[in-house]
């Protein structure tokens, strides 16, 4: 019988219940709006707290690794700067404070769920379904029932106001399914390749170009790996979505590129010069700036640059953190890969190895055209940043344990 995970028969055990909270945020995060969102994870913060008390009270090494002290070195400092915001807030200190504990226990609980769970590749392939499902409802409602033609860009579908956040999640979709090492199971082939070819027509009709040339990125990255069959494989799927939209709805590929730079290298051009300004702490993580207010009517309060963002908020400091956030997790992803190569056997360390490797690549990609920072509340974009980082903290554990083992 097919493993899906958490469908066994000692559901209770506090090992299921300890990640049931954050399969409730995974699903819940396709309907309900952020702010109804964010109060899913504070009722159930309760639990996944207990769950990190217990496992440390069982010797877990969780708090016992860089991946810890890098974590909180990037969540400390940026929750210092709001001391040199402008404005200064007491109440912005406040909820700047229980964002960092919020991402601290996201990111520490799904590790060590990570660490707990049983994870095949029928558990991707179910998770790649849901996504699946809510994305063509959506896409139903979006075309269907609101009337809008197919070469219309998927803005405010279903709760997603923004359609980069909706590319982003069937993005990581996509490199879950990309992180598998297929044996010879036709059924799941087909499973993954019918996901795959539905993930790339929706993110093709969202328009995302950073995340089309982010999972480009990421094929490289797999061919790399040599895992030619899986990159082969969905690369047709790719083909077949980018054949069928190119015929059915062309004027869509012209219109990725009319919309030009979307005012990004202005954005980049002022964000410098304000940068220049404040170089060793930025402005703070609290302030809000208006770029482009004078040239656009509507000003735009994000770098679009994950590099800018840090230097812009938390200055050289900032960026320093970030970086050695994102290359640690960098270090631990390829290092499990490699010490571990040629022993690939499908199971859960196999896949989430991959998976971590991948989407710290997405993320990074993504990161170059989008977004200023991660230090933020419960957000959809917590998947495409502390998710492979969680990962990376899983992975960082894991060695450690396969290391006692050998000794």
């Amino acid at each position: 019988m097919a493993d899906y995970s958490i469908l066994t028969r000692s559901f209770w055990t506090i090992e299921r219940l300890s990640y049931v909270p954050l399969i409730l945020l995974f699903v819940t995060g396709f309907f309900l709006g952020t702010a109804a969102h964010r109060m899913v994870f504070y009722i159930s913060s309760p639990v996944l707290i207990y769950g990190l008390i217990y496992f440390v009270r069982q010797g877990s090494v969780l708090f016992q690794t860089k991946s810890a002290l890098l974590i909180g070195a990037y969540l400390g400092y940026f929750l210092v700067s709001t001391l040199w915001s402008d404005p200064y807030d007491g109440y912005a200190v406040f909820r700047r404070m229980i964002d960092a504990v919020c991402i601290l226990v996201f990111s520490a609980s799904l590790a060590n769920a990570a660490f707990y769970s049983k994870f095949t590749a029928r558990s991707a392939i179910l998770i790649a379904a849901i996504c699946a499902v809510f994305s063509v409802a959506y896409c139903l409602y979006f075309y269907g029932v609101r009337d809008l033609t197919l070469d219309r860009r998927l803005l405010g579908m279903g709760r997603y106001e923004n359609p980069i956040h909706l590319a982003g999640v069937l993005a990581m979709a996509t490199l879950l399914l990309m992180s598998l090492k297929f044996t010879g199971d036709r059924r799941l082939q087909w499973q993954a390749a019918l996901l795959g070819l539905i993930f790339f027509l929706v993110i093709f009709f969202s328009h995302t170009r950073s995340a089309l040339v982010a999972i480009a990125g990421c094929f490289c990255v797999l061919m790399m790996m040599q895992s030619l069959r899986v990159s082969l494989f969905l690369l047709v799927g790719g083909g077949v979505a980018a054949v069928i939209g190119y015929f059915a709805w062309g004027q869509s590929f012209s219109e990725l590129y009319e919309r030009g730079d979307t005012f990004r290298l202005a954005i980049w051009s002022e964000a410098i010069s304000r940068i220049v300004e404040a170089p060793l702490v930025g402005y703070g993580i609290s302030t809000d700036p208006a770029f482009l207010s004078d040239s656009t009517p509507h000003s735009f309060k994000s770098t679009h640059n994950m590099i800018l963002g840090h230097l812009y908020h938390g200055g050289g400091i900032g960026l320093l953190a970030y970086l050695g956030l994102i290359g640690h997790g960098f270090y631990v992803a390829f290092s499990s890969l490699w010490k571990h190569r040629g022993t690939h056997d499908g199971c859960k360390l196999d896949i989430l190895r991959r998976f971590c490797l991948l989407s710290l690549v997405f993320s990074v990609i993504m990161g170059v055209f989008n977004f200023a920072h991660y230090m933020m509340g419960v957000h959809i974009q917590w998947l495409l940043f502390w998710v492979p980082i969680s990962l990376a903290w899983y992975l960082e554990m894991e060695e450690k344990r396969l290391k006692s083992l050998s000794v």
